[in-house]
């Protein structure tokens, strides 16, 4: 019975210092995690937070060194003439509407000041208020360049113009990011743009006068850009931009274009001027989108949703709209969410 034990004792002993020879087998010989991005929900939230704040900034401020810095491609490589995007090849490189980040390409054609001179240009005598760098899609790039990635991007900007009325810049884009493992310490970056579509938008009549006012009446300074948001949008169907406004503290307002002129329809059209705080709301979001597929834009308000009930009123939806999970967990690509998920209106 005692030799029974003593042998079962020695496997026990054989199997615990087997586990930890394996163990520290792993520990010295493994792969280590070299910070790579691997799924597309990672690279979607760096392209945003590395490549799109950054970027935003530069475009408002007109910092092209920035913007040059953003778009390099001296590594992993070079990017073929025609690149497999998701729904097919693209024609050859267009100066115009394409760069590449090739240096001795942009070297030799100076394409980089013909393609971000017209961005930089859309904002010429805009003072900027909103502005959009939502990811809508994001998925592998190709199996041979794991840290490329192809990104559907829809890019914004509106503001006062020089008028005192609203300005709106908005495309929807391709782009490839490099997001090389943050062990290379090499900084992720565009490697190549395109840009799909192009919508230039200006309201009818000024309205900068009006919602300073409305917002002084709160001890607000119009130049506060980080207190509001807006959005232009046609949402009575008349053929006349109308303008919604969204403040970080939750109030809202609606103005409708009139016999030449802007009214203030907030309450006339269900959006009640109050406050809603939200301690979830770190920047106001405006954006108009037709979630429920009726023709009519419905709007996005901070975290609330309000559906466009034929361009008549706004109704409070937000539980039923379906995105109440997007809101209810607020990042920094919720509208990147919100857009992927209702397509309708792109």
């Amino acid at each position: 019975m005692k030799q029974l034990f003593n042998i079962l004792a020695a496997l026990v002993i054989f199997v615990l210092l087997l586990v930890a020879v394996v163990f520290l087998y792993s520990l010295a010989f493994a792969p280590s995690d070299d910070g790579r991005v691997t799924d597309a929900e990672q690279a979607t939230e760096v392209t945003v937070t590395e490549i799109g704040v950054p970027f935003i900034s530069a475009w408002v401020s007109r910092d092209v060194p920035a913007l040059k810095n953003l778009l390099r491609g001296e590594f992993e490589g070079a990017i073929p003439d025609l690149v497999p995007w998701e729904r097919g090849e693209l024609l050859p490189f267009k100066t115009k509407q394409r760069i590449s980040t090739e240096e001795n390409h942009r070297e030799q054609t100076g394409d980089f000041d013909i393609f971000f001179g017209r961005l930089l240009d859309q904002l010429a005598g805009v003072d900027v208020v909103s502005t959009e760098f939502s990811v809508i899609r994001s998925m592998s790039f190709s199996e041979n360049r794991k840290s490329f990635w192809s990104i559907r991007l829809l890019l914004a900007a509106t503001g006062f113009n020089e008028d005192g009325g609203i300005s709106q810049y908005r495309s929807e884009n391709e782009l490839v990011s490099s997001i090389p493992p943050k062990s290379s310490e090499v900084p992720p970056s565009i490697r190549l743009w395109q840009i799909e579509t192009e919508l230039e938008r200006v309201s009818q009549a000024p309205v900068k006068e009006q919602l300073q006012n409305l917002l002084a009446e709160k001890g607000v300074e119009i130049d506060d850009r980080s207190f509001y948001s807006m959005d232009l949008e046609d949402v009575d169907q008349d053929q006349d931009l109308d303008i919604a406004v969204t403040t970080k503290d939750g109030r809202r307002f609606l103005f409708l274009f009139k016999d030449g002129a802007y009214e203030n329809a907030t309450t006339a059209m269900g959006l009640v001027d109050q406050e809603v705080r939200d301690s979830l709301v770190t920047r106001p979001i405006t954006a108009f989108f037709d979630y429920n597929a009726d023709g009519f834009m419905d709007l996005l308000s901070n975290r609330q949703v309000f559906e466009n009930q034929g361009g008549k009123k706004f109704v409070d939806v937000t539980e039923q709209s379906g995105v109440i999970e997007i809101l209810g967990d607020p990042s920094i690509n919720t509208l990147g969410e919100l857009r992927r998920r209702f397509r309708i209106d792109q």
